[in-house]
Formats: structure tokens, sequence, C-alpha cells
């Protein structure tokens, strides 16, 4: 079969992926760019000014996933930050078929350099420390502050749970829950660590003073070898954040929000009459504590507009790990008299970055009123009697509508509730049925249809190279299998207890596979691998382990 080399061409790129976006001063990180499906040549690196380059590495890989071949040419440096700042690294490119392929655009953001973490907490005999560490030591009331916990580790972490949380008082807080894959390697005391951010909270003070952050602590399984594991309890390191006062006077519109934010606003329509109403809607977008967003200025007078109480609505996303809010209020308006208006709703906050009080609009709006009738058009209702006394219609006509008695339609309709009542008695009939077979056995009974489900699911994540969801996938897959066959209750699925209940019905031969798959698996999740080929083979193998059991 021959390929046009235009078909070829429309699989190969050049892709460049940073391991991180956000970096500190002090740290590495590093920079793959590859060529999918094609050998270069020449390949040129762009000029990097404000990093130290180191490398590359160069690597060649080609795997199989279901027929289908793929293969991968790659080139990773290792980049260390000069200075503070946002940089967009230009597109690298490569020389294959006679041309030149660039790469995508990498944007990185460098931040100051924290205060040194210190490892007075690492525990000796794991080679483990659980760091907590605050992107700011001072805040203002309201300001926002993001508390990471981080794991340092120089060896393979098995798995961990976290036993308990730190409190607060007078801190509104909330979880981040997409982490991404959030690691990196760092030195500390001239050690190099490979670090995972396992937590990260957002932390909002509502008074002034000094909090004092507790340890979290976390149960935590090093892998010393081939069903060896140390498994003890570590704590993270206290902290100290201190709360101040916003400054002195504040603006007279000043809202209470502290923060950084955006303003849009939206009208439904321009034109209108002083019979009709319109709608504002102001959406206040931007990171800070949402429950302290008040009401923006809308700018509009009031002996010239009736406004109703808006309908407030909140929202939020998250994006590079950090959580952004959306506040909305929406409002009905009219018009008193005509006439043509401008105006431009405003927001006052204090951003703690620039340490100053900050009002923002949008652009402004122009309002045509035109006057209205002020008439009630007799083709929507009778005119009103003295006394708000409708008129009553006494005369009427009644005639036939239609020939629907006697139709197709109407027999169709009369037989409809026998056919419902017949249907309804089957169905009863098959739920009596299966209300008399064992759980146990219906759970048996459906394991290979919900494992051949799951693993569907993972194959479309392995198409998606989402790495995180394809290998939780996984581990459900074969845990979930074994579970349904073996009538292990999930509160029991442990690797000793799966293997216990393996050599219970003499699958010995397959307990190595399946521990090695979950030990895969949890490494890959811990350490955020995106490895298509190793990917590739986990699936394999999983397909494998669940066909011969």
């Amino acid at each position: 079969m021959m390929f046009s080399i235009s078909a070829i061409a429309q699989n190969v790129k050049l892709e460049a992926k940073a391991s991180t976006n956000q970096v500190a001063m002090g740290d590495y990180f590093q920079i793959t760019y590859s060529l999918k499906n094609a050998e270069g040549k020449s390949f040129n690196l762009p000029r990097l000014n404000n990093f130290n380059v180191q490398g590359p590495s160069t690597g060649f890989r080609q795997y199989n996933f279901n027929g289908k071949i793929s293969s991968e040419q790659n080139f990773i440096y290792t980049l260390v930050p000069k200075k503070v700042g946002t940089f967009t690294i230009p597109a690298a490119s490569i020389k294959w078929n006679g041309r030149r392929l660039k790469s995508n655009k990498v944007t990185i953001k460098v931040t100051k350099e924290k205060r040194q973490t210190t490892i007075q907490n690492l525990n000796s005999n794991l080679g483990v420390a659980l760091v907590a560490e605050l992107t700011k030591n001072e805040v203002y009331v309201g300001e926002q502050v993001l508390l990471d916990f981080i794991i340092y580790t120089r060896h393979n972490i098995e798995s961990y749970k976290i036993e308990r949380s730190p409190s607060f008082k007078g801190v509104f807080t909330e979880d981040v829950q997409n982490l991404g894959k959030r690691t990196a390697n760092k030195k500390l005391q001239g050690i190099p660590y490979t670090t995972k951010l396992v937590r990260r909270m957002l932390l909002s003070p509502q008074q002034e003073g000094d909090i004092e952050i507790d340890p979290m602590t976390m149960r935590i399984a090093v892998d010393k070898g081939v069903f060896n594991y140390k498994v003890e309890t570590i704590a993270s390191n206290r902290l100290s954040l201190k709360t101040k006062a916003l400054p002195t006077p504040s603006p007279d519109n000043f809202s209470g929000t502290v923060g950084e934010y955006l303003l849009q606003v939206n009208v439904n329509q321009n034109r209108l009459t002083t019979d009709e109403t319109f709608k504002l809607k102001v959406d206040i977008k931007g990171k800070g504590d949402v429950k302290r967003i008040a009401a923006p200025n809308l700018n509009l007078p009031e002996e010239q507009f009736d406004i109703y109480d808006p309908r407030i609505t909140e929202s939020s996303y998250e994006e590079n790990s950090e959580k952004f809010y959306i506040k909305t209020f929406e409002y009905l308006i009219s018009a008193k008299q005509a006439g043509e208006f401008l105006f431009a709703p405003s927001f006052t906050f204090f951003n703690p970055n620039k340490e100053t009080y900050e009002t923002i609009e949008d652009d402004q709006i122009v309002m045509t009123i035109l006057k209205g009738t002020g008439a009630v058009t007799e083709k929507s209702t009778k005119k009103k009697a003295e006394g708000d006394i409708r008129f009553i219609q006494l005369d009427g006509k009644l005639h036939n509508q239609s020939s629907f008695y006697g139709s197709a339609g109407f027999w169709i309709m009369l037989l409809l509730p026998f056919l419902a009542l017949g249907g309804a008695f089957y169905y009863k009939q098959q739920l009596v049925k299966d209300a008399n077979i064992d759980p146990i056995t219906r759970k048996r009974m459906k394991a290979n249809s919900i494992a051949t489900q799951r693993l569907s699911q993972a194959k479309i994540h392995f198409d998606n190279n989402d790495s995180r969801q394809f290998y939780d996938e996984i581990s459900k897959t074969l845990l979930g299998f074994i579970s349904d066959k073996l009538n292990i209750p999930n509160s029991e699925l442990s690797k000793d207890n799966v293997q216990a209940q393996l050599e219970k019905q003499d699958l010995d031969q397959h307990i190595d596979r399946v521990i090695k798959v979950l030990k895969n698996c949890e490494m890959a999740l811990f350490a955020g691998l995106d490895n298509s080929e190793n990917m590739n083979q986990t699936y394999k193998e999983v397909e494998e382990i669940l066909t011969v059991m």
C-alpha cells in the first residue's frame, strides 16, 4: 500500500513541551522538543538569553499501539532562569523532507526565589520530607495566598495518604483540585531531590493578626524493593502568616474587595421605549475572596431609572493550578423618561500587589430611550371598565374543530395505556428474576463487561495523551475486576490482600504481573509520567491479565 508524502506530513509535527510553566529562581526545568512520526536533522534551538542552557540529551522511540506505529525523535534541554519575569521561548525548528518544521512557542513564568526550604523534618530512615510553603508570609485582610504541601524525596514513593489536615481560625479556605503534574527537580543544601505538589490550599484571612499554621501529617510508603515497603507517618513544618489591615483612608466607593479583578458589562438592547425594560449584566472576574465581591456602582441616576435588585450568581474555574472566580450581577432596569444616556458601571477594590486602591470600568454604554405610548393595545386585552372590572363575554360559539374521533391516531391513543401496562408487567418480571440471583454471583457475571468498559475508557485517555487519567483508569479496571471476581470489598483492596486472595484461588502465576501493574500505576500517578511507550505496554499487560483470568 502506497502513501502520499502529503498524507504522511499531516501526522508529522515538531512539538515543544515544558515540564512546568512556572519556576522559581534557583530551580530548573526541562523543555522537550519532539518530532512526531519522522526523523529530522539540523535541529535549531532558539536563542535563550534569559536562561542558562544545558543539553541536549537526544533519543528516538518507536511504539506500536493496536497496530498503529508511531515514533518520536526527542531533544531535551535543561534550563535555569537568570531573572524574574514572564518569558516566551520562541519556536525551535528542524529540517525534514527538504523543508523546515517549526515548533510551538512556550511561555514560562519565573518567580522570586522562595525563602530557603529547610529539611529539618527530613525522615532520615525514609529520605523523604513533607514541606509546607506559603507564596507570601505577610498579607492584607481578605488577600488570597497559596499554601502548598510538597513531598521531597530521593526514593520511589509507593503510596501516600493525608491523615490530618491543618485547621484555621478566622480564615476562609478552599482546595485547588486540579494540580496537574506539578513535579520538579530541586536542590536543597546541594542535594538533588524530586518534588511532588500533593496539596494546594487557598487561604483568605478575615481578620488582623498572626495566624499559626499547624503541620499536616501524611502516611507514606517508600519502595525499598520487590514487596518491601517502609511505611511511616511524616509531618510538615509549622508556618506563621502575618495579616495586616488595609491602608486608610479608603475611597468612598470602595467595595471591600481585595485582589486583582476585571470588569465586563453587557446590555441586551441599546434602543427601547419607556414602556420596556432592559437587562444589564456585570461580570467581575479575578483572584480573591469571592464572598467579599460587592455589587458594582452602576452610575445610573435613580431619578431617571428604576433599578430592581440584581440576581447574583458565582462560579469558578482553575487554570495553571490557580483558582479564578466570576461573580455575576444581572439587573432589570426601566427608564422613567425619554432621552439619550451615557453610563459606565465601575468597581473599586484594593490591589495587594500594587498596594493601592483601583477603580476599573468597561467602555461607556449608550442608551437611546424613546417615549412610550403608555397605552395597552386592544389586541392584547379588553379595555377595562371603571372599578377595574373586565367585561364578560355572554355569547359563545361551539363547533367541531377536527375529525380526530375514529382516526388512526384516536385508536393508537386508546390502546397506549394497555401497551404500557404490558411493558410494566414484563419489566416487573425481569426485576423479580434478577432479585433471585445471588449478589456475589451477579457481581461476577458483570465483572467482564465492566472491566471491558473501563479498559475502553483507558484507551480514550491514552489517545488523548492524558497519562494521569489513563493510569488511574487502568488501576481501577484491574482492582475492580479482581474485587468483583474474588468478592473482595473495596475497603479491603490492598496489594497484600489481593496477593493473598490470588494465592487462595491457585492463581499464583498472575501475582507478580498484577502487583507489577499496580505499582507501575501508582508510580506513574505520583511522578506524573507521560511515557507513551510505557502506557502502551501497561495497556497490553492488563489486556492479557484480564484474558487469562
